[in-house]
C-alpha cells in the first residue's frame, strides 16, 4: 500500500513539473525571432530580481513559466539551467542574467 502511495505523490510531481507531449506540441516553435529572444532574456531578468520567483521556477517546475511566449526547447533549457544553449541562441549573459540558470545547476532536484 505504501508503495502506491510514493508512486502516486511521484507521478503527480512529475507531471506537474514536466509538460506532457500533448502541452509541448501547443508551444511555439523558435525561429530565432528577436521575440523570442526578449522573452527569454524576460524571465532570466525577473528571476534576477525576484527571488520568490526563483522559489516558483524551483518548486513549480515549467508552470512557473505559464504567462511567458516560451518555446518547448526555451522552457527545455531554462528548467536544466542550460546555459550554452541559452547563450548561442541570446548572445552572452552577463552574471545578473545568470542568476536562475547557476541556481538551477546547483539543485540536485530535477
Amino acid at each position: 500500500m505504501l508503495r502506491k502511495i510514493e508512486h502516486s505523490v511521484l507521478d503527480e510531481q512529475i507531471h506537474r513539473r514536466y509538460p506532457t507531449w500533448e502541452e509541448m506540441a501547443t508551444f511555439p516553435i523558435w525561429d530565432g525571432s528577436e521575440e523570442n529572444k526578449r522573452e527569454l532574456l524576460r524571465v532570466l531578468d525577473r528571476a534576477a530580481d525576484d527571488p520568490a520567483f526563483i522559489a516558483q521556477l524551483t518548486d513549480q517546475g515549467y508552470e512557473a513559466l505559464e504567462g511567458y511566449n516560451l518555446t518547448w526547447r526555451e522552457k527545455a533549457a531554462l528548467m536544466t539551467g542550460d546555459i550554452a544553449w541559452i547563450e548561442a541562441h541570446v548572445g552572452k549573459l552577463d552574471e545578473r542574467r545568470c542568476t536562475w540558470l547557476w541556481c538551477r545547476l546547483q539543485q540536485e532536484n530535477w
